[in-house]
């Protein structure tokens, strides 16, 4: 009977302590856990995330070396055209009211959540404080909506300067309609970033007597405004893992976020970034670098379907871009016809969007779609690369001594890689350029 007794004791005894054990080590891997998830601040990176899809800042820097691929020393550059996206502009109207009554609630709910004896936050102390006196900027308002930020106009007049610099030769005429061709649409925030561009190239000589002429919408893009892939991606195990890890990060133990919710935090961040680009967001810190990616591809997807290849309607507006730059490169490829020697095309980016579509550029070989987040990781539609705040596609006709001609397709700075017979790091040859462009012109009303 001792013997059992004993027996029974002993086996209890090893039970007891392996389920001990198994709590020591939960309880260790817990705070393990609880340390990692607290030993990064955002506030302290060095090399914070900086690319927010359309909303990301032109970086400037990064190409300020840049040197672009140049034709022979007997070719010169006859004509420019250029289709430019206007600055980093304030919130648009629909996003007000939600800046101004949900975010700050929010703001409440994480300080509420983070000073709870129970709770131990996923932010380090410092991305806290950040957070919790973190006020919305007063420029929020529905009269500032889609207006030029000052870091805008400051972005447009440093693209003006780096203009004058690479496109020197074609800014030197006197400033009259004969000379430069304006083409805007009449947003506010498209027509300041256009009018300080125009009076920095041109040395505040001029530029408001310049002929405009003004561009509209067109409707035919309203033909797609749902964006089903882009919302079957806010449904993928991916993202649905991401909200849970973000509401658990926040303190969001008994209720769960939802994806308007951190899409909010997530427009703050990058809006805080673009406003105020040498500050960073206390919103940022509540993404990790891999969050960013995903929202990243979110908004890719969103425009792909909206201006892009997903959309059937993008080549019909594409195409219009087309057939201006066409005419007019026409003109001094088959006489002596050298004016204007600039049109200079202000829009927004739906318009640089649908002009890939039409030139065929930024394509991938497979579609874009809400369950293929993985495979399209190197992907060309990259929105934070392709149309940043400030980006622009500029296309040049060289006239060469040897009577060649030639057309160089830039965008931000960097050669766009085109598809077209000939064609090496943009450059490609005029007939080239015209045979594949011109049946473009056939479907063009």
């Amino acid at each position: 009977m001792m013997n059992v007794l004993f027996k029974i004791g002993f086996v209890l005894s090893v039970v007891i302590l392996l389920i001990t054990g198994y709590v020591i080590v939960i309880y260790r891997s817990d705070q393990v856990k609880d340390s990692q998830s607290v030993s990064y601040c955002y506030a302290q990176d060095p090399s914070p995330p900086k690319r927010f899809s359309t909303k990301t800042v032109y970086d400037f820097d990064k190409h300020r070396n840049t040197r672009k691929p140049t034709l022979p020393t007997n070719c010169k550059p006859v004509k420019l055209w250029t289709v430019i996206r206007h600055g980093i502009r304030l919130q648009q109207t629909d996003e007000v009211q939600s800046l101004q009554n949900d975010l700050p609630k929010m703001q409440q709910e994480i300080v509420e959540n983070y000073e709870k004896k129970t709770y131990k936050s996923g932010l380090c102390e410092q991305d806290f404080n950040n957070i919790r006196n973190w006020k919305l900027d007063s420029l929020v308002s529905v009269d500032n909506s889609f207006r030029l930020s000052d870091s805008g106009a400051q972005q447009m007049a440093e693209l003006a300067d780096r203009f004058r610099r690479d496109y020197s030769s074609l800014f030197d005429f006197p400033c009259s309609d004969k000379n430069y061709l304006v083409h805007s649409f009449l947003n506010i925030g498209v027509t300041k970033s256009r009018n300080i561009f125009l009076d920095r190239i041109f040395n505040y000589t001029c530029s408001k007597n310049l002929k405009e002429i003004s561009l509209v919408y067109d409707e035919r893009f309203s033909s797609s405004m749902d964006f089903p892939e882009a919302d079957r991606f806010t449904e993928t195990l991916l993202v649905q893992e991401m909200l849970l890890n973000i509401g658990e990060k926040l303190g969001y133990n008994a209720t769960r976020l939802n994806w308007t919710s951190v899409k909010l935090m997530y427009d703050m961040c990058r809006y805080d970034n673009a406003w105020q680009s040498n500050k960073l967001s206390p919103w940022c810190a509540v993404f990790t670098a891999e969050q960013n990616r995903l929202f990243e591809y979110h908004e890719d997807l969103s425009c792909y379907y909206e201006y892009g290849y997903g959309n059937q309607n993008s080549k019909y507006v594409g195409c219009r871009m087309i057939k201006s730059m066409i005419y007019y490169f026409m003109d001094i490829a088959s006489s002596e016809l050298n004016e204007p020697k600039a049109i200079l095309i202000f829009t927004h980016r739906g318009a640089m969007e649908a002009l890939f579509v039409i030139l065929n550029a930024k394509k991938d070989p497979y579609v874009l779609r809400g369950d293929n987040f993985e495979y399209a990781t190197n992907r060309k539609w990259k929105t934070s690369d392709n149309i940043p705040f400030s980006a622009h596609v500029t296309v040049t006709f060289y006239s060469c001594d040897d009577n060649g001609k030639y057309v160089q397709f830039i965008l931000n700075e960097e050669p766009l890689e085109l598809d077209f017979p000939g064609c090496v790091q943009g450059i490609c040859p005029w007939q080239s350029v015209l045979l594949e462009l011109r049946p473009a012109l056939l479907f063009c009303k």
